[in-house]
């Protein structure tokens, strides 16, 4: 069960964050995403996460600080994942932080994950005029 709930959340993440195809991949795919909406600076989600009737804990996002480089506005945002203590199997603590332009692309990314005893470490920062 600990393993598939890595594997879940990872897959997910993978999806949403880093599938990015090249432009000349026959699996591509165009995709844009508007929307009237802007992030607020103190704007904060909590999803509390349950399987059936069995509550295994919850994914608090916040928006934490706005800034505006070369023109160019950014969020500073933060994701804290981690199982209630108590659930058999799963013991998850990650914490996401991302700065994200004003049209939802990320230009950095820091991942850490605390596995019993020892903690991962993810850094990426994205060049999208450059296609890095």
């Amino acid at each position: 069960m600990k393993i598939f709930s890595k594997f879940l959340i990872t897959t997910i993440f993978m999806i949403f964050c880093f599938i990015s195809p090249g432009k000349n991949s026959k699996a591509a795919v165009n995709f844009s995403f508007q929307s009237d909406k802007s992030l607020s600076v103190g704007e904060e989600l909590t999803y509390l996460v349950s399987y059936s009737l069995v509550k295994l804990g919850e994914v608090k996002i916040k928006v934490r600080d706005k800034k505006t480089v070369n023109g160019k506005t950014y969020y500073n945002t933060i994701a804290y994942i981690d199982s209630y203590s108590g659930i058999p199997f799963v013991t998850l603590h990650q914490t996401y932080e991302s700065n994200v332009s004003s049209n939802y692309y990320s230009y950095f990314f820091r991942g850490i994950s605390k596995e019993e005893e020892q903690f991962t470490y993810t850094e990426y920062y994205f060049n999208y005029d450059e296609k890095k």
